[in-house]
């Protein structure tokens, strides 16, 4: 009686632990969501550990790919998308802990003024939301993309016409100058005039918004040469993008 009470005890205080500890997604918006992105790296958080248990994490699948990630971390890699998936939690050969999880995709990124998702905007809009900006849709990811630069246009009747003044803008070139004599380099400015053709961040130009504000309904921004800095760092061009004016 004694030895079945013990053993009682022993599973009770065994589903305790289980229990206290939690896998989650910190790559996520929303870190209780059983969900993991394919494609990219899930960094997934282990608490309620007990100091001095050598823990380690795997997959059902052999094409995840798990790496340790500091203290109770782990970064998720997964190949597959639109299946099942859990992972174990192990201390030692005994499982202490898992977490299914939903594979999912990213939906390709989009482009849009503002927050406005609509192809469709009044000019009050478009002069609240004077920014470009990238969003993926029905996404839970903590995604990092940044505009780089971007053509912006307006189309009247047929009419393709460039947001930029026409003004020459003062800027600075940096040329490096080499003494052939003794090999020192040295940088020397130099004063540029240039009439400006491009944005060279997110915002919308102080021009711009002043001939938006004389636009009419019917008439359309065009963005084109979209470059944004993508989640990796590296650069990525978008598809031409274009709202009307209601």
């Amino acid at each position: 009686m004694k030895v079945f009470i013990a053993l009682m005890i022993s599973l009770s205080l065994e589903n305790i632990s289980f229990s206290q500890i939690n896998i989650s997604n910190l790559s996520l918006t929303d870190t209780t969501l059983p969900i993991a992105y394919q494609g990219v790296d899930n960094i997934l958080s282990i608490s309620g550990l007990r100091n001095g248990e050598k823990v380690s994490l795997n997959s059902i699948y052999s094409s995840t790919r798990l790496t340790k990630n500091g203290v109770n971390s782990y970064i998720y890699l997964s190949s597959i998308m639109d299946r099942n998936d859990t992972v174990y939690l192990w201390d030692r050969d005994i499982i202490i802990a898992k977490q299914p999880f939903k594979i999912k995709k990213l939906n390709e990124p989009k482009v849009s003024l503002g927050n406005i998702r609509d192809s469709f905007i009044t000019i009050l809009q478009a002069i609240n939301n004077p920014y470009l900006s990238v969003y993926i849709p029905d996404n839970y990811f903590k995604y990092k993309m940044h505009i780089i630069s971007f053509e912006l246009f307006k189309i009247v009747n047929k009419d393709t016409i460039s947001l930029y003044s026409s003004e020459i803008q003062n800027g600075y070139n940096t040329i490096m100058v080499v003494d052939f004599n003794t090999g020192k380099e040295t940088f020397k400015i130099e004063k540029k005039e240039s009439r400006i053709t491009k944005n060279f961040n997110e915002r919308l130009t102080s021009y711009q918004l002043h001939e938006i504000r004389r636009m009419k309904s019917g008439d359309r921004l065009l963005f084109k040469e979209i470059v944004v800095s993508g989640q990796n760092g590296c650069y990525r061009k978008f598809y031409d993008y274009q709202i009307q004016i209601k």
